[in-house]
């Protein structure tokens, strides 16, 4: 491999990453003043701060949620401030209510990977075809394993490259267009220092060692944020189930001392009852006593009835004897009157 080819791999890198960061600045100012009628950029960010949450944060206080989260920590906080307010939704995460887009923000803080992710998502009507040529052709130079580039890949990345920025360009506006080419033109003749090459390298080294940091970071975030937000969900939910339990507590404390109250009245009314047995004993004993006297009592009237009975019969008979001896004697003479005027 020859030092043209490191050569060659630099200007690449330096079209990706000076002179495309340069028009899709302008690219965003134009579009955010021309098509979205925003008085500023921090206008413009404002506006949109929510969808660009969306690429920062996987969880939102709106529902939304997001396997993958495209903006670093460092490209957000370029563009928004953290306020002191609160969710407007009453959520505990983290969420767009609480930033506010800085009023100092500028398309000069952005490199490229934050104004292709900027215009891919809050800039429609922008060519996105020429942002994903941008896009790959820059992560192709910046993971490469060597930092150098035959002719013909060269002239491959760079036609491609070149139409995409210039085109893009074009539609902002003349002036635009000729200073991008005279950039590229420029860079094309650009005489490439070894020294500067190794500075380039190191530079686009420490630059995805940081841009891999940062997502690592980032994932960690947001699995931490996650966790919390479960904790605090699971907090909850021991604090709902913890008054449950106080409420049930109480509850089976009131019914403790219902049940309580209605032991001590089954008691007293069993002892009741056990008096009323008793005295119901006591009752039916006396009445068998009672009864075994009326018993007593009645085969007494009943020997007294029949034995007056008797002496009643015989009286009668006395009587009837009587009677009719006195009747006899009474009639006597008369039949013997009767009985001497028949014979005469």
């Amino acid at each position: 491999m020859s030092r043209d080819d490191e050569a060659r791999y630099g200007r690449a890198c330096l079209l990706v990453l000076n002179v495309c960061p340069f028009t899709l600045r302008h690219v965003i100012d134009d579009y955010s003043l021309r098509h979205a009628r925003s008085l500023s950029l921090c206008d413009f960010l404002e506006k949109n701060k929510d969808r660009l949450f969306h690429l920062y944060k996987r969880e939102c206080c709106c529902g939304h949620k997001s396997n993958k989260t495209p903006m670093y920590q460092s490209q957000w906080d370029s563009l928004y401030n953290r306020n002191i307010s609160t969710c407007l939704n009453g959520k505990r995460i983290d969420c767009p209510c609480k930033y506010d887009g800085k009023t100092s923000a500028t398309a000069n803080v952005m490199d490229v990977t934050l104004c292709c992710l900027v215009i891919n998502n809050i800039c429609p009507g922008v060519d996105i075809y020429h942002i994903k040529t941008i896009r790959e052709i820059r992560n192709k130079l910046i993971h490469a394993e060597i930092a150098r580039l035959d002719l013909l890949t060269f002239n491959r990345y760079m036609n491609r490259v070149e139409t995409a920025v210039c085109e893009l360009a074009k539609n902002v506006s003349t002036v635009l267009h000729t200073e991008t080419l005279e950039m590229i033109d420029e860079l094309k003749n650009r005489l490439m220092d070894p020294v500067e090459l190794r500075e380039l390298r190191n530079l686009i080294i420490d630059q995805k060692r940081f841009t891999d940091l940062e997502a690592d970071v980032s994932n960690l975030a947001d699995d931490l944020n996650q966790t919390r937000h479960e904790v605090a969900q699971i907090s909850t939910s021991v604090i709902e189930a913890t008054e449950k339990v106080t409420q049930i507590s109480a509850s089976v404390i009131e019914t403790t001392e219902k049940v309580t109250q209605i032991s001590a009245s089954v008691s007293e009314t069993t002892e009741k009852v056990t008096q009323i047995s008793a005295s119901v004993s006591e009752t039916t004993e006396k009445m068998t006593q009672i009864s075994a006297s009326v018993s007593e009592t009645t085969e007494k009237v009943t020997q007294i009835k029949d034995q007056t009975q008797r002496e009643l019969s015989q009286m009668k008979a006395r009587q009837g004897q009587e009677i009719k001896g006195e009747l006899k004697e009474q009639l006597r003479p008369i039949q013997q009157e009767s009985n001497g005027i028949l014979n005469s």
